[in-house]
């Protein structure tokens, strides 16, 4: 909704909890297909593109680097974010 995308082939690949922050979350991990390119709706995000896995701009955090090693198999999943 945030990027004006269609996905189709959506898939779940994993759910987890954190609390980090002081606060609880849920995150859930969907791989999909998309046509097009992201384009910002409304105030929520400041950018949003597509980057391949091999070059992830330096400010992606932690454990979003750990599901993305877990994805391509070079990491084994342990359950946490």
């Amino acid at each position: 909704e945030e990027v004006d995308l269609h996905v189709t082939d959506l898939r779940l690949l994993s759910q987890h909890a954190s609390s980090a922050e002081g606060k609880r979350d849920s995150i859930h991990l969907f791989e999909g297909r998309v046509d097009g390119v992201p384009r910002l709706r409304g105030i929520e995000l400041e950018e949003a593109r597509f980057v391949a896995l091999d070059r992830l701009p330096p400010a992606t955090s932690p454990a979003t680097r750990r599901r993305i090693d877990e994805y391509v198999g070079i990491r084994e999943a342990d359950g946490s974010w």
